[in-house]
C-alpha cells in the first residue's frame, strides 16, 4: 500500500476497521467531505513529507502528522507499519473501500500515538478529534435538552453552507434501540438539504453498513421530486454507509449533535497560556476548588456597550502528559461571576457554570444581552482533582491554553495574584465545648477565636480550613476602644458586634475573609462553627498584603523589604478566670420591668424598681456579672430540635444591661458600671471585670431590660475573685425603720401641675416634722403614665399660698420629672416644719398617687387643709405708662408715689379671713403690699407677699382683718417701673357681707405720706 493521488481524499471510501475509533473516523469523513466541497486543504496540510504542498511517499517509511494538542500544533512521527489480522488483506484499523490508499491509516495511527494507546478509555467524540486534527472548536449539544429544534436547523444549514461548521451525530449506549441505529456509535453529517417542506440530512456510518431505513414520507419525496442522488445513496447504503434521513427522525434517533466551529469566523481572538497553581499535599481546602477558587486562574472580561445581543465563545485546552492513565482526571470547567473588584474566592452563586468536562477540552458560548453600559465579569477556570493522591503528588503545575473569540473587540485580562508580605498559620481542634454557633446562639462566645493586632493600615486575607461537614464562617470584630486590654469576646459592646466584618454566610468546611483598609488596632478573629456534631482539626491562615500584584501566587517580598514593615501579630486570648461563681434566677414582670432608664446625677429612681441584688464584700474583690434571658435560650433550644427544612428562627434577643452602683455611707449611689451599653445579643450581657472595695453597706447590681413591661425569666451569674459576704434582694433596699404611707388624688383643680403652672398652689400639700434629725427617702408613685415630681420646702409648715416665694424657689425637688415614680432623699432637722408638694408635670392630669416616707426616726405627717372662703371676687386690671410706678419708690419709707401703683381698697364690715392673690399675665417680678388706712388718714404698711417673684402661680397675702373705719389699701406693683401689662387679682373673704371692695379708690383724697 502507498500514498498516491493525494489530491483525492475520498470521504465515501473511508471505512472503520476493528479499532473502536468511530469518532476519529467520523471526524476524518467530515474533514474529507469539507475539503472536497470547499477546496480547503485541511487534511492535505497535516501530513509530511510534502511535495508542492501535498503529502508524498516517504522512502524511510516515517511520516509526520501535525496535530493540535496542548495549546499548539505539534508534530507526531509514525512509521508505515500497519496491523493486519491473520488471513486478511485489509488493515486492522481504518482502511479504504476501493483502493489501497492508506493516508487515513497514517492519520489514525498518529492520533492513537498521541493518546498513548488509551483511546478506548477516553470519552471521545468527533468534535474532539476534529480539534486535534485541524484546530476547529468543539461543541456538544444534547438533543433532548433543545426546546426548539427547527431554529437549530435553520442555524446549522446556513453555517454549513458557508463552511463555518462540521457536524456529526452520536448515539449513546443507553439510547432507545431503533432498527438500523448502532448504539454507542457516531455518524458523519455530509449534507443538509431542504426539499419542499422536508428537511433532509445526508449521513455516513463509518462502518459502511447498517443504514437506517427511510421513512415512507422520505420514500415518497424521493419519487415525487426525482431525487436521483438521494435514491442512488439509498441503493448503495449497505456498501458505503451513506444514507438520508428526515431532520425530525435524526433528532429523535440520535442523542447528541457534535459541532466543530471554524475559528476564522470570529474576527477577534485572544489567547492565553497559563497554569493552575500546585496545592499542598495535605489537600487543604485553601487549594480545593470545591471550597475555594482563590488560586484558580481568573480572567476579567470587560464587555463594551452593545445595542444587540452579543456572542462570546470561550475555549479551553488543558495540557496533558498522559491520556486515560489510571488515577488521572484531565478535566476542566469554568464558572462565570459578576466582578466585585477583586479575585473571587467562593465558588458558589455563579452566573453560569460549565461542570467538569469528560475530557481536557471544553467550549461554550455566552450570549450577553443588549446593554448601554460597560459590564465586567470574572471567568474562573476549574481544574478538578485527580482521583488518586499519587497522581496529584506527581503533578507539578497544570498548564492550559485559554481562548476568547468574539465578533466585537472585548478586553480580557488575567487577574493577578496579590503578593503577601506576611503569613501566620494557626492549627487547632474543634471540640464540642468550643463550637458556639452563630450570632443567634446563646453560646456564641464559646467559639474558638484569636486576637489580632494590626500595627498600620493594611489589607488582610483570612482563611479557615475546617472539617468538611462543618458549617463555618470567619468574623472580624474590633476590640472596644474604651477597653483595649479586653480579650473576652462576650464583653464586646453590641455596636462592635453589629459592625463586624464577615463573608455574610456560613460555608461547608471553609471560610475566607478579605477586609481592605483595616485600620490599626486589636481585633477578635472568630472561627464561628454552627455544626455542633462536627468536631475535628482546623487551620487558620492570616496574611497581610503589600501594595503589589504578581502572577506568581507564592511570591514573597524580599527579606530586606520585610525589615522595614511592621508585622501583624496573632495570639490566643488571655482570659481572666474568677474562681467563685454564684447563679441567681429571677424574673421580669409588669411591676418591676421599667425598661430603659439612664443614670444621671442621683437619678436612680427608676432603677430601684428593676430587679436587682445588694452584694456585700469584706475585702477588695474582682467581679464579673453575666445576665441572660432564660426564655430566649429555651426558644433557641426548641428551634435546634426542629427538622432542618422547617427551620426558621425569627426571635429577637432581648436587649439587656447590668448596672452596678456602690451604696455609700450616706446611702447614696455611686455609679461603677453605667447602663449605656444595652446588648440585644443572644448571649446576654457580660460585664467587664470591675474592682470592688470592701463595703458591707454593699453594691447594688440591677438586672435591666430595655423593653418596658417585659415579662420573662433571667439568670444572673456573679463570678468573683474572693467569696461574696452576702447577696440580698433589692426589694427592701430603701426600706428604713419607720415607714409612713398615704394616698391622695390629683383631680381637676387639685391637679395643679409643677411650679411652671399657674395652678401650682392648688396641689395637695403636707407638713413634715421630726423630733430628731433623720434621713428620709420619699417615694411618689401614681397609677397613670404621667411624669411626676416632688417639692420639699423649708417653709415652717406653711402652704404654698402662705410661704414666701424664696422658699418655693429654694425648694428641694426632683431634678427630672419621671414617669410613674420619683423620689427625694434628704435630711430633716428637728424644730422645723417642711411643706411637701407632690405634683404632676402638667396641670389637669388626674390620677391617684401614693406617698411613702422612709426614715430612721419617726416623722409626723399632716395634710395642709385647703382654706374655704364663702366669697370670691376677681378683678382684671393693668399696669400702664401712668400707673406703673414699680418698686423704685420704697413702700417702707415715707414716699407717697408708691401707692399710685394699681391698688384696691377693702373695707371690713366684720372680722374676716382675707386672701388677696395677684397673677401677672407677663413674666414680671410682682408683689402685693397691704396698708392700713389710719384715722389720721395715713398709710401704715402692715403686710406684704414677700420678695418680688415671677412664679407663674403669682403671689399671695393672707390676713385676719378686723373692721377699720377707713379700710385697707392693697397695692400691686412690678419690680421695674414702666412695665406694662395685664394682671388679675382675686380677693377671697369669709362672706360677701364682710367686705366692701373699691377698685378705683382715689388715694389723693387723703395724705400721700404713707406711715412707716
Amino acid at each position: 500500500m502507498c500514498i498516491r493521488d493525494s489530491n483525492n481524499f475520498s470521504y465515501s471510501n473511508i471505512r472503520q476497521g476493528e479499532n473502536q475509533t468511530c469518532s476519529l473516523l467520523t471526524a476524518l469523513i467530515c474533514l474529507a467531505r469539507f475539503q472536497e466541497k470547499h477546496t480547503i486543504n485541511l487534511l492535505r496540510g497535516l501530513m509530511y513529507p510534502q511535495k508542492d504542498g501535498l503529502p508524498c511517499f516517504s522512502p524511510s517509511g516515517v511520516y509526520g502528522v501535525k496535530l493540535q494538542f496542548n495549546g499548539t500544533r505539534r508534530l507526531c512521527l509514525v512509521d508505515d507499519c500497519l496491523l493486519f489480522q491473520r488471513g486478511k488483506t485489509v488493515p486492522y484499523g481504518a482502511n479504504y473501500l476501493e483502493n489501497k490508499e492508506f493516508w487515513m491509516s497514517i492519520l489514525e495511527k498518529a492520533v492513537l500515538k498521541m493518546y498513548g494507546g488509551n483511546f478506548e478509555r477516553l470519552d471521545s467524540n468527533p468534535a474532539y478529534e476534529t480539534y486535534h486534527l485541524c484546530g476547529w472548536i468543539p461543541e456538544c449539544v444534547k438533543l433532548s435538552e433543545l426546546p426548539n429544534k427547527e431554529i437549530l436547523w435553520s442555524r446549522l444549514v446556513q453555517n454549513m453552507d458557508e463552511g463555518n461548521i462540521m457536524l456529526a451525530f452520536g448515539v449513546s449506549a443507553d439510547q432507545r434501540p431503533v432498527a438500523g441505529v448502532v448504539l454507542n456509535h457516531t455518524y458523519a453529517v455530509l449534507e443538509m438539504r431542504e426539499v419542499g417542506d422536508l428537511h433532509l440530512v445526508r449521513l455516513k456510518n463509518p462502518w459502511c453498513n447498517t443504514p437506517i431505513s427511510p421513512s415512507p414520507k422520505l420514500a415518497r419525496a424521493i419519487r415525487d421530486h426525482s431525487l436521483q442522488d438521494v435514491e442512488r445513496d439509498q441503493e448503495r447504503a449497505n456498501k458505503t454507509g451513506i444514507f438520508w434521513l428526515e431532520w425530525d427522525e435524526a433528532v429523535l434517533y440520535f442523542s447528541s449533535l457534535y459541532l466543530s466551529w471554524n475559528p476564522a469566523i470570529y474576527p477577534y481572538r485572544r489567547t492565553f497560556h497559563s497554569s493552575w497553581c500546585k496545592g499542598d499535599l495535605n489537600h487543604s481546602k485553601f487549594w480545593n476548588e470545591t471550597y475555594s477558587v482563590e488560586y484558580n486562574p481568573q480572567f476579567l472580561l470587560k464587555i463594551p456597550p452593545h445595542d444587540d445581543d452579543f456572542e462570546v465563545r470561550i475555549f479551553l485546552d488543558r495540557h496533558v502528559t498522559s491520556f486515560g492513565q489510571k488515577g488521572w482526571r484531565n478535566t476542566a470547567g469554568f464558572k462565570l461571576f459578576a466582578y466585585n473588584g477583586s479575585r473571587l474566592v467562593y465558588p458558589h452563586e455563579p452566573i453560569r457554570t460549565y461542570n467538569y468536562s469528560s475530557r481536557e477540552i471544553l467550549s461554550d458560548v455566552f450570549i450577553f444581552e443588549a446593554s448601554q453600559h460597560v459590564e465586567y465579569y470574572v471567568l474562573v477556570i476549574l481544574k478538578g482533582n485527580n482521583e488518586s493522591p499519587e497522581a496529584e503528588a506527581v503533578e507539578d503545575l497544570s498548564y492550559f491554553t485559554f481562548q476568547v473569540l468574539s465578533f466585537m473587540d472585548i478586553e480580557v485580562i488575567e487577574l493577578p495574584y496579590r503578593v503577601f508580605r506576611q503569613e501566620i498559620v494557626k492549627n487547632g481542634v474543634y471540640r464540642p465545648e468550643s463550637i458556639g454557633g452563630n450570632l443567634l446562639a446563646p453560646s456564641f462566645p464559646q467559639n474558638v477565636y484569636y486576637m489580632l493586632n494590626v500595627p498600620t493600615k493594611m489589607d488582610l486575607h483570612l482563611r479557615l480550613d475546617a472539617p468538611a461537614d462543618s458549617s463555618v464562617m470567619l468574623m472580624m470584630v474590633r476590640v472596644n476602644e474604651q477597653d483595649p486590654e479586653n480579650e473576652d469576646l462576650a464583653e464586646i459592646p453590641f455596636q462592635n458586634i453589629v459592625n463586624h466584618v464577615s463573608p455574610g454566610f456560613y460555608f461547608s468546611g471553609f471560610s475566607c475573609l478579605q477586609p481592605t483598609g483595616v485600620v490599626p488596632g486589636k481585633y477578635f478573629i472568630v472561627l464561628s462553627n454552627q455544626t455542633r456534631e462536627e468536631v475535628g482539626d482546623y487551620t487558620l491562615s492570616v496574611r497581610s498584603f503589600a501594595d503589589k500584584l504578581s502572577q506568581n501566587f507564592d511570591e514573597f517580598l524580599p527579606p530586606e523589604a520585610l525589615k522595614i514593615l511592621e508585622n501583624i501579630t496573632l495570639w490566643e486570648p488571655k482570659l481572666t478566670k474568677l474562681p467563685f461563681d454564684k447563679a441567681i434566677m429571677g424574673e421580669w414582670n409588669q411591676k418591676n420591668s421599667k425598661g430603659l432608664s439612664r443614670i444621671s446625677t442621683d437619678q436612680y429612681q427608676m432603677f430601684l424598681r428593676n430587679p436587682g441584688y445588694v452584694v456585700k464584700v469584706r475585702q477588695p474583690t474582682k467581679l464579673r456579672a453575666i445576665l441572660r434571658s432564660e426564655d430566649y435560650e429555651k426558644l433557641y433550644k426548641d428551634f435546634l430540635s426542629v427538622p432542618e427544612p422547617e427551620k426558621s428562627f425569627n426571635v429577637e434577643a432581648p436587649s439587656l444591661c447590668i448596672c452596678i452602683m456602690e451604696i455609700t455611707d450616706d446611702f447614696r449611689f455611686q455609679t461603677i458600671l453605667d447602663d449605656e451599653n444595652y446588648a440585644p445579643t443572644a448571649w446576654g450581657f457580660h460585664s467587664p471585670i470591675v474592682e470592688l472595695k470592701a463595703n458591707l453597706r454593699g453594691y447594688l447590681i440591677l438586672c435591666l431590660n430595655f423593653e418596658k413591661g417585659y415579662q420573662g425569666e433571667y439568670s444572673l451569674r456573679l463570678q468573683s475573685s474572693d467569696p461574696i459576704e452576702s447577696i440580698e434582694d433589692n426589694t427592701n433596699l430603701c426600706k428604713m425603720k419607720f415607714i409612713n404611707s398615704l394616698s391622695g388624688i390629683w383631680l381637676n383643680e387639685t391637679a395643679g401641675g409643677c411650679s411652671s403652672e399657674v395652678s401650682f398652689h392648688k396641689n395637695p400639700q403636707y407638713v413634715l416634722r421630726v423630733d430628731k434629725q433623720t434621713e428620709v427617702f420619699i417615694e411618689l408613685s401614681c397609677n397613670m403614665a404621667y411624669p411626676i415630681g416632688l417639692y420639699l420646702l423649708d417653709s415652717n409648715g406653711k402652704s404654698l399660698m402662705e410661704c414666701d416665694s424664696k422658699a418655693i424657689l429654694s425648694a428641694e425637688t426632683t431634678e427630672t420629672f419621671l414617669l410613674e415614680l420619683n423620689t427625694i432623699r434628704t435630711t430633716l432637722d428637728p424644730g422645723k416644719a417642711y411643706t411637701l408638694v407632690p405634683c404632676t408635670y402638667k396641670a389637669q392630669q388626674n390620677s391617684g398617687f401614693n406617698l411613702v416616707v422612709n426614715s430612721n426616726e419617726r416623722v409626723n405627717i399632716e395634710t395642709i387643709p385647703e382654706l374655704e372662703f364663702g366669697y370670691s371676687k376677681k378683678i382684671t386690671s393693668e399696669w400702664n405708662a401712668r400707673n406703673s410706678i414699680g418698686s423704685s419708690k420704697n413702700p417702707r419709707k415715707n414716699y407717697s408715689q408708691f401707692i399710685n401703683n394699681p391698688h384696691i381698697r377693702v373695707e371690713c364690715v366684720n372680722n374676716t379671713r382675707l386672701r388677696v392673690h395677684l397673677q401677672s399675665q407677663e413674666d414680671y417680678l410682682v408683689a402685693i403690699h397691704a396698708y392700713k388706712i389710719t384715722t389720721d388718714h395715713q398709710y401704715e404698711l402692715f403686710a406684704d407677699s414677700g420678695s418680688y417673684t415671677n412664679i407663674r402661680m403669682g403671689c399671695f397675702v393672707n390676713l385676719d382683718l378686723q373692721p377699720n373705719p377707713n379700710g385697707y389699701l392693697f397695692v400691686f406693683s412690678t419690680f421695674e417701673a414702666g412695665q406694662i401689662g395685664k394682671f388679675t387679682v382675686e380677693v377671697c373673704a369669709s362672706a360677701q357681707r364682710d367686705v366692701i371692695i373699691t377698685q378705683n379708690y382715689d388715694v389723693n383724697s387723703f395724705s400721700r405720706q404713707p406711715k412707716a
